[in-house]
């Protein structure tokens, strides 16, 4: 098995492909308790320098004043991830002398080979162990506990406001409760990703309120939002962006689910196994079961904010729509006005052009007998002479305009007809295919 996960991830090494900075301290976070199992705890947030890492490794133990001794319960190291610039904010010698230390490097080989996986691998020494969760890029924590013993080694390699949360976390008393239990890093990437499920919830939640008082598809009568503002086609790429999220937090969904029923699962082979901290485990059954049930409302609430954001998409698909045919109707409705507006532009252009065509023959009449080329003797004789060739000619006029509307006409009703006949056609050779291919079909059914 071990094979198998080196050869699948030869080429994914967790967060060996990101660029180390030359950072000389690394963080670090420790939870410090009595021998007893019912003792006091306390927890501590410090940097180490990285040539003072040998001497902290080693300082596992320390006296308490003059009640006795504490020892430390939990040990991570906090290694920042910059998504964007794809590095971490630590040095690379110190990364890797913590996961010798630590014993990590088999669980890390498994851990490569997925994006999204929670595992325990035994280690050489006996009942010792080492842990992973990682929902990658952004968040990978693996541990180790060695022997029967209840100290707990890991790093955790995630972005700044996950080590913030998770920092948090262990100043909480339910964090020091169960430090002795190797299930605890478990417990807590399962609340932080279970939180972040319900603030993206919140988020899409608000966005969606403010569409539905937008579109007014919805049926809620205590709707108090304001309107969503911005155009539809905003609206709808910013719909479209919740339903990505809303994608996102389904898988999210289903990792927790998953690490939920991992632990369950690891808590039941030790109780089987009746290992000396059963009590501890025990103690976290109450809380896995909260946080089961948490998941499976989660869930719910993911494919419900789903379906009404698919709503609104719909909604404002249908709106959109609407608009694009009320702007198609405008833009028809112009057109026909222009359309009539340019008809009787050419109505007015044919009476002026019948109106030239009429003294245009009896003015080139006129302006030729002007000439001092004819001589008509008298005045009745000229009118004799014009009347007799412009009205010949003013008929001649007509008649040719006429002859050229008709040509006209002839061509355009052989254009239409010729349209026809080749729709007819088209709509021909369709039936014919059609009565072909069911001729076919029943004869592949027939033989």
């Amino acid at each position: 098995m071990c094979s198998l996960h080196h050869l699948l991830g030869e080429k994914a090494q967790l967060y060996q492909s990101w660029r180390p900075l030359d950072i000389d301290v690394i963080e670090v976070s420790e939870i410090w308790g009595d021998e007893e199992p019912l003792g006091t705890t306390r927890t501590a947030h410090s940097t180490i320098r990285n040539e003072d890492i040998e001497k902290w490794l080693e300082d596992t133990a320390r006296a308490k004043g003059t009640s006795g001794a504490e020892k430390c319960l939990l040990r991570i190291v906090w290694v920042t991830l910059s998504v964007k610039e794809h590095t971490y904010n630590a040095a690379a010698h110190a990364v890797a002398r913590v996961v010798q230390e630590f014993e990590l490097q088999r669980v890390e080989e498994h851990a490569s080979s997925c994006y999204t996986w929670s595992t325990c691998v035994s280690l050489d020494e006996p009942e010792s162990r080492s842990f992973y969760f990682g929902k990658r890029p952004m968040l990978g924590v693996t541990w180790s506990r060695r022997g029967a013993s209840t100290f707990t080694n890991g790093i955790c390699f995630a972005k700044g406001s996950r080590v913030k949360a998770l920092r948090e976390m262990l100043d909480d008393s339910l964090a020091k409760k169960l430090v002795r239990n190797e299930e605890l890093l478990w417990i807590l990437c399962a609340v932080l990703l279970s939180k972040e499920v319900t603030a993206s919830q919140d988020k899409i939640k608000d966005h969606v309120r403010e569409v539905e008082v937008r579109t007014g598809y919805h049926n809620w009568q205590s709707r108090r939002e304001q309107a969503a503002p911005g155009d539809l086609n905003s609206l709808s790429a910013k719909m479209s962006g919740c339903l990505t999220k809303t994608a996102s937090i389904v898988k999210k969904v289903e990792v927790v689910h998953g690490l939920v029923n991992f632990v369950e699962q690891e808590s039941a082979a030790d109780d089987v196994t009746q290992k000396p901290d059963n009590n501890t485990h025990q103690n976290l059954k109450p809380h896995v079961r909260i946080l089961a049930q948490r998941v499976k409302s989660q869930r719910l609430e993911a494919e419900f904010f789903a379906q009404r954001v698919k709503s609104q998409l719909t909604a404002l698909f249908h709106l959109i729509a609407q608009n694009d045919n009320i702007l198609s109707h405008e833009l028809a409705k112009d057109s026909r006005l222009l359309a009539l507006a340019a008809q009787r532009d050419s109505s007015s252009m044919r009476s002026l052009t019948v109106i030239t065509m009429f003294f245009l023959p009896g003015t080139f009449v006129s302006s030729l007998f002007s000439a001092q080329l004819f001589n008509f003797g008298s005045a009745d004789a000229a009118l004799q002479m014009y009347l007799t060739t412009s009205l010949p000619l003013t008929l001649l006029t007509f008649a040719a305009f006429g002859l050229w509307l008709y040509v006209q006409s002839l061509q355009g009703r052989k254009r239409r007809a010729d349209a026809q006949a080749l729709l007819l056609r088209q709509e021909l050779k369709a039936t014919e295919v059609d009565a072909l291919a069911k001729r076919r079909i029943t004869t592949l059914v027939d033989s």
